[in-house]
């Protein structure tokens, strides 16, 4: 973004999201396991997310409504794998980025597919509100194997690619340009 943010204290919100003071600029941080993602946009919300492979130890009773509910914020993109965990991760992705977009947070997005009980008059999961204006949907991205990741923003256009950052002080000087 150059010099003019460089050095820009950043605000909170609320829920202690970090932000810009300008709100032209959003952006959006995950990690893992030695692994981070950063996503810049000009455009408006921005949400990214990044999981490693690993066991999942949630009942497939509660796997099936987020699954269903990430295939529908990816505009009907299938999850793919070979196996319940990777289909997961794919979902989780998906939905973590999008609750990023959003500023809600990923609880109130679970809440809306939590399955609900019998006695609560309800069996199926219930559907998220649409968005006003343009729809955030969740984007695939490709990532090294073993590695799951999703960008999410608003508009019909491709996800940007991925952008290797580089690892030494004199590379990182020369991508944040003059001082």
């Amino acid at each position: 973004l150059g010099a003019r943010v460089r050095g820009v204290a950043f605000e909170r919100s609320a829920s202690g999201e970090p932000s810009l003071p300008d709100r032209a600029t959003n952006f959006s941080i995950a990690h893992t396991h030695g692994l981070a993602l950063i996503a810049i946009s000009g455009a408006g919300p921005i949400g990214i997310d990044v999981e490693k492979v690993r066991t999942v130890r949630m009942p497939a009773l509660r796997r099936a409504p987020i699954e269903v509910e990430a295939i529908r914020l990816a505009d009907g993109a299938a999850l793919g794998g070979h196996d319940a965990d990777t289909r997961f991760l794919r979902a989780w992705v998906r939905i973590e980025a999008v609750a990023k977009a959003r500023g809600t947070g990923v609880g109130p997005l679970l809440e809306t597919v939590r399955p609900r009980s019998a006695a609560s008059g309800a069996s199926a999961p219930d559907a998220v509100a649409p968005e006003s204006g343009a729809a955030i949907m969740a984007h695939d991205l490709a990532t090294a194997p073993g590695t799951f990741a999703a960008v999410a923003f608003a508009g019909a256009r491709p996800p940007p690619p991925l952008v290797v950052f580089p690892a030494g002080a004199e590379a990182i000087e020369a991508l944040a340009g003059p001082k």
